[in-house]
């Protein structure tokens, strides 16, 4: 019961920041953007967007080279990517990202391994946003709030990885979160480990897809703009230093998947570079519209196929 409450709670925070920011920003303004979109740009949004999911395909295709899972091709693994893009959409906190080590075990590869493939993929994107948004704290936020941002950053990254490397790190997992399902997850650390042994080439090449990705969205926000008739003077580079920012500010569990906050920091953000709050939300809006739309349409097709 206190799990329900507290994610009606975080629904009640989202909408509650979404309502402000139209009170904020002006509904008519917002609504009038709304109704002048392109539909040339919409297009265009909806194939870069898919396009971030056969990057981010290929860079857990390269983390299973290793696993010889010769059955498991790219086109099945986009399907994967997005369904677990999908799920992540409508499943609370981001227990949803897991939800490919699910799909991977479908490909009998064992528990154990398609956790440490996948959690290591989130590692390296999570590397990859704090890289590009450690920049961004210093030039949108004051200092002494740019270097809490930062250290909170940096804690959780630690963190993690000690939860993860050091034996009674695991070992906290195991009794606290795993409890009797630890045993599922035999050959976890053997194969998370094995890759800073022996395949640092690997990792390499999955931290440059990571940026490949950022780009990508990157740039289907760039392309939000124009889809309401704004021009932006703002690089790919630092519309992407945005994105790493919001999104781990999105991580903050306060709403639910960080709906509300990516919308309110982003509108901050943008305003400092002298774009008008009312086009910042329109296209961020569109995004919104993008993710759960094409995620229900994704999950419908899933249980449609599964029945037949």
């Amino acid at each position: 019961m206190k799990k329900y409450i507290k994610q009606i709670l975080k629904l009640v925070v989202s909408i509650s920041l979404i309502s402000i920011l139209f009170y904020k920003v002006g509904f008519k303004e917002v609504y009038e953007n709304l109704m002048m979109v392109n539909p040339l740009y919409l297009i265009l949004m909806i194939f870069v967007f898919f396009m971030g999911f056969l990057i981010a395909s290929v860079s857990i295709k390269i983390l299973l080279l290793p696993l010889k899972v010769r059955r498991l091709g790219l086109k099945k693994l986009v399907w994967y990517s997005m369904l677990t893009y999908a799920i992540s959409r409508f499943i609370p906190g981001r227990i949803g990202d897991l939800s490919l080590v699910y799909f991977l075990k479908k490909e009998d590869i064992p528990i154990g391994k398609a956790s440490a493939i996948v959690l290591m993929d989130r590692i390296i994107v999570f590397f990859v946003h704090f890289i590009l948004a450690s920049f961004g704290f210093f030039i949108f936020f004051p200092s002494i709030v740019a270097i809490r941002l930062t250290c909170i950053s940096i804690l959780i990254f630690v963190v993690l990885i000690f939860l993860i490397i050091w034996k009674k790190g695991r070992d906290i997992v195991k009794k606290y979160i795993l409890r009797k399902y630890s045993n599922m997850f035999a050959g976890f650390y053997r194969t998370f480990s094995s890759y800073f042994k022996y395949y640092k080439h690997l990792l390499l090449v999955n931290i440059i897809l990571a940026f490949v990705k950022i780009f990508f969205f990157g740039l289907v926000i760039y392309l939000a703009f124009f889809a309401i008739n704004q021009q932006i003077n703002v690089s790919i580079l630092t519309i992407m230093v945005i994105s790493s920012i919001t999104n781990l500010l999105s991580l903050i569990p306060i709403t639910l998947s960080g709906l509300g906050v990516r919308e309110t920091s982003a509108v901050f953000m943008f305003s400092g570079l002298g774009i008008l709050p009312e086009f910042t939300m329109s296209a961020y809006l569109i995004l919104l519209f993008i993710r759960y739309i094409s995620s229900g349409i994704l999950l419908l097709a899933w249980t449609w196929a599964k029945k037949h």
